[in-house]
């Protein structure tokens, strides 16, 4: 897509779901609609399947203020969603694509404020889409990503503490399964965080650190609040109306929907410690010193954002089915977890008492997420 500020009329085709993205968009004029369609991740839609099959998700306008575009699909493999100028549209276009993104924003630390800010607001609209019986389903996908971290774990330690040649043959076998490859990345990608958000708090002198304890109430449902936190170590149980909606591990960030969107002024969620908690503590006027000092934290953070918007999407699409064959359709395209624990465990059990614990114990995570299958 070629530079410049370039002015398209309506109809124009801005970006493609499942297609890489190549420029950041800048919206100076007109409206822009977003389209999403049911597929999986590696589904490449043309215009016209987009515009036939797409879900309208969000109309973007410029009402005065330059808007970004289509931006998400710079910290992802594909674009998420499809985007198409609904009026005439006036469009700076600047070249980049994502393997290029993080060294342009690392020069341009107020540009990654700015996109975090503006993924916020985007995140926030498709967020305000979910039903409660969608919220169940993000919940399901969101056990179940768990459970791969918890096999992927429970394979490492056993590797690192045992010398038998049967254990290296269960360990290689293992490796290779879907499941330790999802949960690994899931690992490996929550370590890169945290290493950018820790040095964040610690080498920009502007932010403080928390310690609560277990139970301990991080922030109420409408609480007032400017700040943002890393957690450092621990985890946090998140309640929306006393539900439990999800988990957050460490090297993640909380509240920070709150720093990023000015309008926003009252928590949205209960947050409480399940454990001993440290976190880092950035207020929102800082937020943009903390960037300079150490601009990773934008690129990890609207990589974070666009993470949570495409997986929001994802359930978003497979929710205009009906809800329990919604539900059973994952628990098909999951099926790997249960045959990997299966064969890894059948192998395991007569070893070592604590393995076969640890892995009694992966098996009562797998009841749990059955017990989510049949709400």
């Amino acid at each position: 897509m070629a530079g410049g500020v370039k002015t398209v009329p309506a109809g124009t085709t801005l970006a493609l779901q499942g297609k890489p993205a190549v420029a950041l968009i800048v919206l100076k004029q007109g409206t822009v609609e977003v389209l999403c369609n049911a597929g999986d991740e590696n589904a490449v839609f043309t215009a016209e399947q987009a515009r036939q099959e797409g879900r309208p998700i969000e109309t973007v306008e410029h009402k005065g203020a330059d808007v970004y575009v289509a931006e998400a699909g710079l910290f992802l493999p594909v674009q998420p969603a499809s985007y198409f100028a609904k009026t005439e549209c006036t469009l700076q276009i600047v070249p980049v694509t994502a393997d290029k993104l993080e060294p342009f924003v690392l020069q341009n630390p107020a540009l990654g404020v700015n996109i975090a800010k503006s993924l916020a607001r985007r995140l926030l609209a498709v967020n305000q889409m979910f039903s409660g019986a969608v919220g169940k389903i993000s919940a399901f996908k969101k056990a179940l990503e768990q459970y791969c971290v918890d096999f992927y774990t429970i394979i490492e330690d056993l590797a690192k503490s045992s010398n038998d040649e049967q254990v290296d043959e269960i360990y290689k076998k293992a490796k290779v399964t879907k499941t330790y490859k999802r949960g690994r990345s899931v690992v490996e990608a929550a370590k890169e965080q945290q290493a950018a958000f820790g040095s964040a708090v610690a080498d920009s002198g502007l932010a403080k650190t928390r310690k609560i304890g277990r139970g301990e109430v991080l922030c109420n449902e409408g609480d007032p609040g400017k700040e943002m936190w890393v957690l450092a170590r621990g985890e946090l149980w998140v309640h929306i109306r006393d539900q439990k909606v999800g988990e957050i591990k460490a090297g993640e960030i909380v509240g920070e929907m709150l720093v990023l969107i000015d309008e926003m002024s009252k928590r949205t969620a209960k947050v409480t410690a399940s454990q001993n908690c440290e976190l880092g503590v950035i207020p929102a006027d800082k937020f943009p010193q903390v960037v300079k000092v150490q601009p990773r934290i934008a690129v990890q953070l609207c990589r974070m954002l666009s993470q949570r918007m495409q997986n929001t999407l994802r359930v978003l699409m497979a929710s205009g089915k009906n809800v329990r064959e919604t539900a059973q359709t994952l628990i098909q395209e999951e099926k790997y977890v249960t045959d990997d624990y299966h064969s890894a465990y059948a192998g395991l059990e007569p070893l070592e008492d604590v393995i076969a614990r640890e892995c009694n114990a992966l098996s009562s995570r797998k009841d749990e997420i059955q017990k989510l299958f049949d709400e």
